[in-house]
């Protein structure tokens, strides 16, 4: 993600050094505006993907752990279980795995009350510069003099703003994919402790009155829905 930044921040880096001495003055300073926009909507979008990212990686984590419990419970049935300490080690760990679970739900709550904002301004942004640069585009393909050159670094900044929305459509997508699939793995668990039963009973009904999201200060739900609308 960050190699993609540097390749095209560069290439519209280059492009602007031979665009801007033939610029007029006004025309000059909006297109300086312009590479400066681009710049500080793709590291607002490398923080947040980084961020959310992190949180993925934890429920991944859990994941793998659930994926543990399900894998024991399966080789060792409740005849053949002689231990309860060992019974009562993965009760403490499904209680952990729980417990983290409703943490890690807490935090994407809190992501989206303090980054909300900034998601909107960015989506809004990225939105603007995309339909705008592309309607500038199609304007100076029918000129009868075409600056290449300058055709290539409108296409390539707007390529910038449309990779960043679908970086953090993907990440946001991913990590509530990996929050669902502990409901689906915690079920796969074969076991007729009780306390575990009712460990997974609990856990399943956290699961499904915890359902979380990651939105643009609540306007709209950050998936692939929204890259395709």
């Amino acid at each position: 993600l960050l190699a993609r930044y540097s390749v095209l921040s560069l290439i519209t880096f280059i492009c602007a050094l031979f665009i801007f001495p033939y610029s007029q003055s006004f025309d000059r300073y909006l297109e300086i505006a312009w590479f400066e926009a681009m710049l500080v909507n793709s590291a607002v979008c490398f923080q947040i993907v980084e961020m959310i990212s992190m949180i993925k990686m934890r429920f991944a984590i859990l994941n793998t752990r659930i994926n543990k419990l399900v894998q024991f419970f399966a080789s060792n049935k409740v005849n053949t279980v002689n231990a309860k300490g060992e019974l009562k080690n993965r009760f403490l760990v499904l209680t952990k795995i729980c417990s983290l679970h409703h943490h890690l739900s807490k935090l994407i709550r809190l992501f989206n009350d303090t980054f909300g904002l900034i998601l909107l301004l960015m989506f809004g942004t990225s939105f603007v510069e995309i339909v705008t640069t592309s309607f500038f585009t199609s304007g100076l393909l029918q000129a009868s003099q075409i600056n290449w050159l300058y055709v290539i670094a409108i296409i390539v900044s707007c390529m910038n703003f449309a990779l960043d929305v679908i970086y953090v459509c993907d990440v946001c997508y991913k990590t509530i994919k990996e929050a669902n699939k502990s409901g689906k793995l915690i079920h796969k668990i074969e076991t007729e402790n009780h306390d575990i039963m009712d460990e997974i009973e609990m856990f399943s009904l956290q699961i499904a009155n915890e359902k979380v999201d990651f939105n643009a200060a609540g306007f709209f739900p950050i998936n692939y829905t929204l890259v395709f609308s």
